[in-house]
């Protein structure tokens, strides 16, 4: 169990931000997201728990031993927490292969030769082995960098936007290739993402920051479909909200959702133009894979909904 208690931290150059987690827990072998607004403290919070930042106060542990930051511990951080690096640490002119075996160096030249091609193979990295860094795109590289740090064996591995240099077309085949293999491995994983998208094909557990603050944590449905407040709805997607007047008024009372801070919300899915009770002006089609959302005006109000 990784655990989190009265956690604190501050930038002594930010004075209007500061992270406070009084308690927080990740199960071994969860496959854990962090969403939030850009500010809101994710990445923050991923390298307090790589050990990479001294917190002001609190303290965490995985397996009931303190992770330590850099004032406590020469090499901050625990030995099997591992955080992939956003600057994918390769050397340009050596190849793949030639730099991860950099991050093996302790090992016989056989064992080394087997886990890194396990690793290549596991990554869909093969064809690239000798290909020289400079040489590779941005998604490669990213995928070379989680390569590096699996090497390592993490029992918690730490990823800060894993997939941001990713094309849709591969993302859409790595993400469920990458579950599959930390399943396999029995890896918890804790990824910050910006794609809600993302974290909802990846995760189990979505965890929720605003104003350096967890606001709402649970599983990944639960959180898309009934949201505890606005902040995370709007986060996984388009929302219209109303209150229980205009949903009287526009819906003839049709939703029945449950109230998030005081007002109905609901996904263009959810209503189609022929449930509205008045007049509108419609602006425009957007099509989605579903079909289409069509951008209405009632009454200088903007809502979008399903054809």
């Amino acid at each position: 169990m990784l655990e989190v208690r009265d956690l604190k931290y501050s930038y002594s150059n930010n004075s209007d931000f500061q992270l406070n987690v009084p308690e927080w827990s990740c199960a071994a072998g969860s496959r854990l997201a962090i969403v939030g607004r850009s500010g809101s403290g994710k990445t923050t919070f991923l390298k307090l728990l790589a050990g990479l930042l001294q917190p002001d106060g609190g303290e965490i542990t995985w397996k009931d031993e303190k992770v330590k930051g850099a004032k406590e511990r020469l090499v901050p951080g625990n030995d099997t927490i591992k955080l992939v690096r956003q600057d994918f640490g390769q050397d340009p002119h050596l190849s793949v292969v030639e730099n991860l075996r950099k991050y093996i160096l302790s090992h016989e030249d056989e064992e080394r030769a087997k886990r890194i091609e396990k690793w290549l193979e596991e990554l869909s990295l093969e064809e690239l082995g000798q290909r020289k860094a400079l040489q590779l795109s941005g998604g490669q590289l990213q995928r070379v960098a989680l390569a590096q740090t699996l090497l390592a064996e993490p029992e918690v591995l730490l990823m800060d936007e894993p997939f941001s240099n990713l094309d849709p077309i591969h993302k859409h085949e790595f993400i469920p290739s990458l579950r599959v293999l930390f399943e396999k491995e029995k890896t918890t994983t804790i990824s910050v993402l910006h794609d809600p998208v993302d974290a909802l094909r990846f995760a189990d557990e979505i965890v929720v920051f605003k104003d350096g603050s967890i606001i709402e944590s649970g599983p990944a449905e639960e959180l898309f479909h009934q949201p505890n407040t606005l902040e995370t709805a709007r986060l996984f997607g388009v929302v219209n909200i109303l209150s229980e007047e205009e949903n009287r008024a526009l819906l003839d009372g049709k939703l029945e959702k449950p109230l998030v801070e005081g007002k109905l919300w609901f996904r263009p899915d959810e209503v189609k133009l022929s449930d509205l009770k008045v007049p509108y002006e419609k602006e425009r089609s957007l099509p989605v894979a579903s079909g289409k959302w069509i951008e209405i005006r009632v009454d200088q109000r903007l809502l979008i909904v399903s054809e």
